[in-house]
């Protein structure tokens, strides 16, 4: 159990540095002042860490999400789950990725050990940039259920729909299809296979995937990810993919 008192400072540094209406109490932490309606667990504002160290970014980045969700579901009331499942969308992080919630968060492994799929939602909260993850605290307080196969079955459909953009007309650039964004879309099979074997793949933001010459500059891969905010930033190297996963283009000689 990480002390106490450091889980007491980053919840009081997302609400200084974030902006989140959180009150620290001795069973959770309470979100939304008078409009709240339970404390958010101690266990799970330490999930949140992932195993980093209380003062890196990530956790407070995590934080933040978490403590702004669990308003916004509470906000709801009853329509809390039915709301929580229009929003849900398949979200594919890299391993080790500032909103990556986690082991806990997990529901697929890309073969080639570089992205991790889980719940995310899009559109939940107010000027929400992009999909973003669906922490398993949340996910428990509605009653996830089988918001998984509902996410999985939409984002086949939206990897099709990417694919046949791909087939539509000659492009090196595949930007996200209704909700789901690019990174998200390489990481389903139906891309994956469509993209195998078409030499190097570049996803240095979650919002654009990139083939042909733009993906085999290494620098101008790593520029555009390091230039990328925290949150939107995707895989910082050219990667290769095939049918079977996405992999560094040394695991491919393993």
């Amino acid at each position: 159990m990480v002390e106490h008192a450091l889980l007491v400072q980053l919840v009081q540094a997302a609400c200084v540095l974030d902006g989140v209406d959180a009150e620290p109490t001795a069973d959770g932490v309470l979100v939304g002042g008078a409009g709240a309606v339970s404390p958010i667990p101690w266990p799970d504002i330490e999930g949140v860490l992932a195993g980093d160290d209380p003062v890196a970014p990530g956790p407070r980045l995590r934080l933040a999400l978490l403590l702004e969700l669990r308003r916004a579901v509470d906000a709801r009331g009853a329509d809390a789950a039915a709301d929580v499942a229009r929003a849900v969308r398949v979200l594919a992080l890299p391993v080790g990725h500032p909103l990556h919630p986690g082991a806990g968060w997990v529901r697929h492994r890309v073969p080639g050990g570089l992205l991790e799929v889980g719940l995310g939602v899009h559109g939940l909260l107010r000027g929400q940039d992009g999909v973003l993850p669906l922490p398993p605290a949340i996910g428990h307080a509605v009653d996830a259920g089988d918001l998984w196969t509902r996410a999985w079955s939409l984002g086949e459909r939206l990897a099709h729909r990417a694919v046949a953009r791909l087939d539509g007309s000659p492009r090196d650039h595949l930007g996200g299809v209704g909700g789901c964004d690019a990174l998200t879309l390489l990481a389903l099979p139906a891309l994956r296979e469509r993209v195998a074997g078409a030499g190097p793949v570049a996803a240095p933001c979650r919002d654009g995937v990139w083939l042909g010459a733009a993906a085999a500059d290494r620098d101008y891969v790593r520029a555009v990810w390091m230039l990328t905010g925290a949150g939107r930033r995707g895989l910082p190297r050219p990667v290769v993919v095939d049918g079977s996963g996405v992999r560094s283009p040394a695991a491919r000689h393993r």
